[in-house]
């Protein structure tokens, strides 16, 4: 049902993404049409504002991290405690993902999160990473990514965590699990749901070549649904929806295929942080110049 009647919307999608484009002659000129009610919550924190209209039942949320949305341990809380409470509001139907700074939806993780910190403080990071991309995959609410901007690594794991993506039509923009680039191995859940998005191939040529991809790129390939134009135009119509908002329980099928990936990732990722082995290789990467027993080993 929430599915149903958020793709309702996927002409407003659109326009909202076009007025909050930089480049728009319309920024600051028009509202969009899920916040002309009066009817609203507001919930603004430092990095994450919600607008949750109830007429419609969806929220629009913000990422408003400085300058280009890195995927701190402090803004991945602040994302999960947001995702969390309208999850919890039964009359949410759905999450309208977007940035709210210019040309970038979200750079990826902070990797001075991993620099030179203690692994308390990774495995804290790890597991907030983790959360986010749990709650959002197997969320029971509509999940829609608007990108407005590029989006690599971590960025394009958190809009492939979304049921939908609609992204910004300019060539400038990019998006991909760009790992390889720079000398990291992309973590095996990110592989899984980006395989899950675009196929087997496409992700392994991906991810070998630490691939970003521009809009029309991640439009054939599948990585993105839709694109729309930077600046307002027409309406167009909703072909290639009807066929889902005529069915009622396309949300529990989702559900159904997002949730056992899901809990088989969570069982495999915290399976393989306990792991002993894996502890004392991290533990020697951070700490080089100490060996010998690691906090946690048996």
């Amino acid at each position: 049902m929430a599915l149903r009647g958020a793709l309702r919307f996927s002409c407003g999608l659109s326009r909202l993404l076009s007025q909050r484009l930089p480049c728009s002659s319309h920024v600051g000129g028009r509202i969009s049409p899920f916040l002309t009610t009066q009817q609203r919550n507001n919930s603004t924190t430092a990095k994450v504002k919600v607008d949750f209209d109830q007429s419609t039942g969806v929220a629009l949320m913000s990422m408003q991290s400085p300058p280009v949305n890195s995927l701190s341990l402090e803004f991945l809380t602040e994302l999960s405690i947001a995702v969390e409470k309208l999850e919890m509001d039964k009359s949410c139907r759905g999450i309208i993902l977007t940035s709210g700074q210019p040309k970038v939806f979200s750079a990826g993780l902070d990797i001075m999160e991993m620099y030179g910190k203690s692994p308390e403080h990774c495995g804290e990071f790890w597991r907030a990473v983790q959360e986010i991309w749990l709650k959002l995959y197997g969320s029971n609410m509509v999940v829609i990514a608007a990108i407005n901007g590029s989006s690599p690594a971590g960025g394009c794991l958190l809009s492939l965590t979304c049921d939908y993506r609609i992204m910004a039509d300019n060539p400038r923009y990019s998006i991909g699990l760009n790992e390889t680039q720079l000398g990291i191995v992309a973590p095996f859940w990110f592989r899984d749901t980006m395989m899950n998005t675009v196929g087997h191939r496409s992700t392994e040529i991906a991810l070998q070549l630490g691939q970003l991809y521009s809009p029309a790129e991640a439009l054939e390939t599948g990585l993105v649904d839709k694109l729309v134009p930077e600046r307002p135009g027409p309406c167009h119509s909703h072909t290639g929806n009807d066929q889902m908002v005529g069915h009622s329980r396309p949300r529990q099928t989702t559900n159904q295929v997002h949730g056992e990936e899901a809990d088989r990732r969570q069982v495999n990722v915290q399976q393989r942080i306990r792991h002993p082995e894996l502890r004392q290789f991290h533990h020697q990467r951070l700490h080089p110049e100490v060996s010998g027993h690691v906090p946690g080993n048996a």
